[in-house]
């Protein structure tokens, strides 16, 4: 009889120590998370396993598509554009000319083939700078053609282009593309599901911020 409830006493506790498995389905919904001064974000996780983050801040806000996948309790978020790890990959070259001139004529545009003011178009030789200046408002720039290797153009809130001239070309047409200063990327991110909560590792508690995890909302009737 004593061993008989030994056993049973045995069985109890590895009962109780089973956690069940979190399901998809579980975890589908819209969770948010507020912060201080108006500072807060959502996370919708839909049934297709694709996500949508939004954020606010002040005046400030963005939002971030992206996928899911579910392993136990975590949840890997992958947004579908990731940081450029490339930068000679965020420019277009769009024309070059070869007329003869002592001269370089360069012209810059966005993604809008919108004319780029104020651009700084640096010539280097090696690593020297030996021309430099800015487009107007045509986005044009106009430098001495001496023996530069190449040439740098900056723009504020763009990437920057670094290109390698052919001693040949005296005109060069570019395309600048521009950064998303306020995108929230996501790449293998891994969060926790816990009691209808989403715990955030990157979020740490302090003064300000007194809770970590994202409350699940509830649904609209």
């Amino acid at each position: 009889m004593k061993f008989f409830l030994i056993i049973l006493v045995i069985l109890n506790l590895l009962s109780c120590s089973v956690t069940k498995e979190v399901t998809s389905k579980q975890i589908i919904g819209k969770y948010q998370r507020s912060g201080f001064y108006d500072v807060g974000s959502t996370i919708e996780l839909k049934d297709d396993e694709s996500f949508e983050y939004n954020w606010w801040g002040g005046l400030n806000n963005g939002t971030t598509y992206g996928t899911w996948e579910l392993e136990g309790d975590e949840i890997t978020l992958n947004s579908t554009l990731q940081p450029v790890t490339d930068e000679l990959e965020t420019y277009e070259v769009i024309k070059v000319n070869s007329k003869f001139s002592d001269s370089l004529s360069i012209r810059v545009v966005d993604s809008k083939d919108r004319p780029m003011f104020s651009a700084i178009c640096q010539l280097k030789a090696d690593t020297i700078v030996i021309a430099g200046g800015y487009t107007n408002f045509k986005g044009e720039k106009k430098l001495p053609k001496w023996k530069a290797d190449s040439l740098i153009i900056v723009h504020p809130g763009y990437y920057t282009i670094r290109y390698h001239l052919d001693t040949l070309m005296s005109r060069y047409e570019f395309r600048m593309e521009e950064k998303n200063i306020f995108y929230v990327y996501f790449t293998n991110d891994t969060w926790t599901y816990k009691k209808g909560r989403l715990y955030d590792p990157s979020i740490k508690k302090s003064k300000y911020i007194r809770k970590k995890y994202y409350q699940r909302l509830a649904e609209k009737n």
